[in-house]
Formats: C-alpha cells, sequence, structure tokens
C-alpha cells in the first residue's frame, strides 16, 4: 500500500494575491515558477480540456447511434473538427432528393446537443448534403480530423 503523503492547502485570493509565484515541482524534481494568475488559469484549462475530451466522446457516441438509426437513409456521415475548434457532423443522404424528413430529424438533434449541459463545451454544428461522391463531400469538410462512418 502506497504511503499516504500530506496535502497542503492554501487558500489565494487570485486578485489580491497578484504578485504571488507559484513554484511547480514535478516528480521527476523539473521545476519551474508561474505567477498565481497563470498557475489559476492553467489549472482551469486542465480542468475544461478533461471535460471537454470527455464530453467529446459522449458525443461521439451519440452521433454514432443517430446515424445508426437512421441507416435506411444516410449514405455516409461524417464528424470532422474545424479549425475553430466546432464539431461539424456532416450527413449525406442516400439520395439526391431533398429528404425532409431527415432535414428535421437533424435539425432537432443540433438544438438537443445544443440544449444539453452534458456538452456545454462544444460548439456543434450540423449538415445534410444530397448522395455526392466523397470527393465533392470534401468540400464541406475542413483539413483537420475527419470521422467517417459509412
Amino acid at each position: 500500500m502506497a504511503e499516504a503523503k500530506p496535502i497542503s492547502l492554501v487558500i489565494l485570493d487570485e486578485e489580491q494575491d497578484s504578485n504571488t509565484q507559484v513554484q511547480v515541482l514535478r516528480k521527476n524534481r523539473d521545476q519551474f515558477f508561474l505567477s498565481l494568475r497563470d498557475a489559476v488559469a492553467s489549472c482551469a484549462i486542465m480542468v475544461r480540456g478533461n471535460d471537454f475530451s470527455s464530453q467529446l466522446s459522449d458525443l461521439l457516441d451519440l452521433l454514432g447511434r443517430w446515424v445508426e438509426d437512421r441507416r435506411d437513409r444516410i449514405k455516409a456521415a461524417f464528424v470532422t473538427v474545424r479549425p475553430g475548434g466546432d464539431i461539424l457532423l456532416l450527413v449525406m443522404q442516400k439520395d439526391i432528393p431533398f429528404d425532409e424528413q431527415l432535414s428535421s430529424e437533424l435539425t432537432q438533434l443540433d438544438i438537443d446537443v445544443a440544449n444539453n449541459e452534458a456538452y456545454e463545451l462544444i460548439d456543434f454544428d450540423v449538415l445534410a448534403i444530397p448522395a455526392v461522391s466523397r470527393k465533392s463531400a470534401d468540400a464541406f469538410l475542413s483539413s483537420g480530423d475527419v470521422f467517417t462512418h459509412a
């Protein structure tokens, strides 16, 4: 059993202690100093980053199920992270004529994700296109990571 190590709790006021430096000492004995303001910002970014990863994973699961439930009307689906960091779900219809029901369901998905606090850190967009070649579909996708559900 690992030996319990004492935890130091220091309460600092980011505004009042703006000149305070925080020393960070790593296991490998590397150390560095940050202003208190930067240390607080770094912790917030780390927590937000972990939360974002978890939310993105949950969203990808939801989108996978959503696409599978509509497999009879969807030729392919793509999820991409666009340059600004927002997530786009691009749904390619199986047919060329406009599928009003699929479009309506996609809009409802967009609304549901936007109103769900479980995805509060994610900027999410949707887009439906008619059946086209993958090369044509690429025009709607960013140069970032693209996840394909075909």
